[in-house]
Protein backbone atom coordinates (compact mmCIF):
# COMPACT_ATOMS: atom_id res chain seq x y z
CA UNK A 1 0.00 0.00 0.00
CA UNK A 2 1.27 3.33 -0.54
CA UNK A 3 1.94 6.24 1.81
CA UNK A 4 0.18 8.90 1.46
CA UNK A 5 1.57 11.79 -0.03
CA UNK A 6 2.62 15.16 1.91
CA UNK A 7 3.00 18.28 1.02
CA UNK A 8 3.76 21.90 2.32
CA UNK A 9 1.83 24.67 0.43
CA UNK A 10 2.41 28.41 0.85
CA UNK A 11 -0.33 30.64 0.50
CA UNK A 12 -2.87 28.31 1.46
CA UNK A 13 -5.65 30.23 3.15
CA UNK A 14 -7.74 31.39 0.05
CA UNK A 15 -7.98 32.04 -3.38
CA UNK A 16 -5.42 29.36 -5.85
CA UNK A 17 -3.70 28.07 -2.79
CA UNK A 18 -7.04 27.03 -0.78
CA UNK A 19 -8.21 25.27 -3.94
CA UNK A 20 -4.92 23.64 -4.50
CA UNK A 21 -5.08 22.41 -1.00
CA UNK A 22 -8.82 21.11 -1.59
CA UNK A 23 -8.05 19.45 -5.10
CA UNK A 24 -4.90 17.55 -3.35
CA UNK A 25 -6.55 16.76 -0.48
CA UNK A 26 -9.64 15.44 -2.18
CA UNK A 27 -6.78 13.19 -4.39
CA UNK A 28 -6.21 11.70 -0.74
CA UNK A 29 -2.67 13.68 -0.06
CA UNK A 30 -1.89 15.17 3.45
CA UNK A 31 -1.57 19.30 2.89
CA UNK A 32 0.04 21.26 5.20
CA UNK A 33 -1.68 24.53 4.09
CA UNK A 34 0.63 27.57 5.28
CA UNK A 35 -0.30 31.34 5.94
CA UNK A 36 0.25 33.88 7.50
CA UNK A 37 -3.07 33.94 9.55
CA UNK A 38 -2.68 30.13 9.77
CA UNK A 39 -6.19 29.04 9.11
CA UNK A 40 -7.90 28.21 5.98
CA UNK A 41 -11.83 29.36 5.12
CA UNK A 42 -12.89 26.13 4.14
CA UNK A 43 -11.79 23.44 6.47
CA UNK A 44 -11.23 19.56 4.94
CA UNK A 45 -10.24 16.02 6.30
CA UNK A 46 -6.58 16.27 4.85
CA UNK A 47 -5.82 19.72 5.68
CA UNK A 48 -3.71 20.79 8.00
CA UNK A 49 -3.57 24.55 8.72
CA UNK A 50 -0.31 25.89 9.73
CA UNK A 51 1.03 29.76 10.37
CA UNK A 52 3.67 30.25 8.06
CA UNK A 53 5.36 33.45 7.27
CA UNK A 54 6.97 33.00 4.24
CA UNK A 55 9.50 36.13 4.79
CA UNK A 56 10.49 34.64 7.97
CA UNK A 57 13.17 31.79 7.52
CA UNK A 58 13.18 30.55 10.82
CA UNK A 59 9.52 29.98 11.35
CA UNK A 60 9.52 27.78 7.80
CA UNK A 61 12.58 25.78 9.25
CA UNK A 62 10.39 25.26 11.95
CA UNK A 63 7.42 24.24 10.28
CA UNK A 64 9.31 21.76 8.01
CA UNK A 65 10.97 20.09 11.26
CA UNK A 66 7.70 20.28 12.66
CA UNK A 67 6.37 18.26 9.51
CA UNK A 68 9.11 16.03 9.37
CA UNK A 69 8.72 14.85 12.86
CA UNK A 70 5.28 13.84 12.22
CA UNK A 71 5.01 12.57 9.00
CA UNK A 72 8.25 11.29 9.01
CA UNK A 73 8.87 12.52 5.53
CA UNK A 74 8.07 15.15 3.53
CA UNK A 75 7.26 14.58 -0.48
CA UNK A 76 6.37 18.42 -2.06
CA UNK A 77 6.46 21.43 -1.66
CA UNK A 78 4.59 23.97 -3.57
CA UNK A 79 5.40 27.69 -3.36
CA UNK A 80 2.37 29.89 -4.05
CA UNK A 81 2.27 32.85 -1.41
CA UNK A 82 2.28 36.01 -2.83
CA UNK A 83 1.37 39.19 -3.00
CA UNK A 84 0.67 41.78 -5.39
CA UNK A 85 0.88 45.39 -6.32
CA UNK A 86 -0.96 47.90 -8.79
CA UNK A 87 0.88 50.96 -10.23
CA UNK A 88 3.28 53.36 -12.49
CA UNK A 89 7.13 51.89 -11.94
CA UNK A 90 7.30 55.94 -11.71
CA UNK A 91 5.77 56.60 -8.39
CA UNK A 92 5.98 53.16 -6.72
CA UNK A 93 8.24 52.92 -3.88
CA UNK A 94 11.51 51.40 -3.92
CA UNK A 95 10.00 49.52 -0.56
CA UNK A 96 7.04 48.26 -2.74
CA UNK A 97 8.84 47.06 -5.18
CA UNK A 98 10.86 45.04 -2.59
CA UNK A 99 8.20 43.95 -0.59
CA UNK A 100 6.79 42.55 -3.60
CA UNK A 101 9.71 40.23 -4.09
CA UNK A 102 10.30 39.53 -0.77
CA UNK A 103 7.19 37.78 -0.19
CA UNK A 104 6.97 36.06 -4.02
CA UNK A 105 10.47 35.55 -5.02
CA UNK A 106 12.81 35.29 -1.81
CA UNK A 107 9.79 33.71 0.31
CA UNK A 108 9.18 31.06 -2.19
CA UNK A 109 13.81 30.74 -2.29
CA UNK A 110 13.49 30.40 1.58
CA UNK A 111 10.71 27.82 1.43
CA UNK A 112 12.49 25.83 -1.21
CA UNK A 113 15.75 25.76 1.02
CA UNK A 114 14.18 24.91 4.16
CA UNK A 115 13.18 21.44 2.04
CA UNK A 116 15.51 20.92 0.11
CA UNK A 117 17.87 19.33 3.01
CA UNK A 118 15.12 16.69 3.57
CA UNK A 119 14.40 16.23 0.05
CA UNK A 120 18.04 15.28 -0.18
CA UNK A 121 18.39 13.12 2.55
CA UNK A 122 14.87 11.45 1.16
CA UNK A 123 16.63 11.11 -2.44
CA UNK A 124 13.34 12.78 -3.57
CA UNK A 125 11.16 15.13 -3.47
CA UNK A 126 9.03 17.85 -5.84
CA UNK A 127 9.41 22.08 -5.74
CA UNK A 128 6.40 23.39 -7.32
CA UNK A 129 6.37 27.08 -7.67
CA UNK A 130 3.08 29.48 -8.98
CA UNK A 131 4.47 32.54 -11.00
CA UNK A 132 2.18 33.53 -13.82
CA UNK A 133 1.69 33.97 -17.30
CA UNK A 134 2.79 37.71 -16.61
CA UNK A 135 6.10 36.24 -15.91
CA UNK A 136 6.67 35.92 -19.47
CA UNK A 137 4.32 38.61 -20.50
CA UNK A 138 4.55 41.81 -18.54
CA UNK A 139 1.75 43.97 -18.54
CA UNK A 140 1.75 47.88 -17.86
CA UNK A 141 0.79 48.93 -14.21
CA UNK A 142 1.81 45.21 -12.88
CA UNK A 143 5.52 45.52 -13.87
CA UNK A 144 6.85 44.61 -10.51
CA UNK A 145 4.72 41.58 -10.05
CA UNK A 146 5.49 40.62 -13.22
CA UNK A 147 9.54 40.79 -12.68
CA UNK A 148 9.05 39.06 -9.25
CA UNK A 149 7.05 36.47 -11.64
CA UNK A 150 9.76 36.15 -13.78
CA UNK A 151 12.82 35.62 -11.63
CA UNK A 152 10.53 32.98 -9.96
CA UNK A 153 10.07 31.41 -13.53
CA UNK A 154 14.26 31.64 -13.78
CA UNK A 155 14.77 30.48 -10.04
CA UNK A 156 12.31 27.15 -10.70
CA UNK A 157 14.13 26.19 -14.34
CA UNK A 158 17.39 27.00 -13.33
CA UNK A 159 17.18 24.83 -9.93
CA UNK A 160 15.61 22.19 -12.05
CA UNK A 161 18.56 21.92 -13.85
CA UNK A 162 20.82 21.91 -10.85
CA UNK A 163 19.20 18.86 -9.56
CA UNK A 164 18.85 17.01 -12.38
CA UNK A 165 19.36 13.36 -11.67
CA UNK A 166 19.41 13.62 -7.91
CA UNK A 167 15.58 12.60 -7.86
CA UNK A 168 14.13 16.07 -6.88
CA UNK A 169 12.28 17.25 -9.32
CA UNK A 170 11.15 20.87 -10.37
CA UNK A 171 8.57 22.51 -11.88
CA UNK A 172 7.04 26.24 -12.53
CA UNK A 173 3.11 26.80 -13.15
CA UNK A 174 2.92 29.80 -15.44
Amino acid sequence: MEKVKVVLLTGGSSGIGAATAHLLASAGMKVYAGSRRGTIDEPQEGIVPVKLDVNDAAVIEAVVADILSREGRLDAVICNAGNGIYGPVEGTLEEEARNQFETTFYGSLRTIEACLPAFRRQGFGRIVTVSSVMGILPLPYQVFYSSAKAALLFLTEGLAMELDGSGIECCCVL
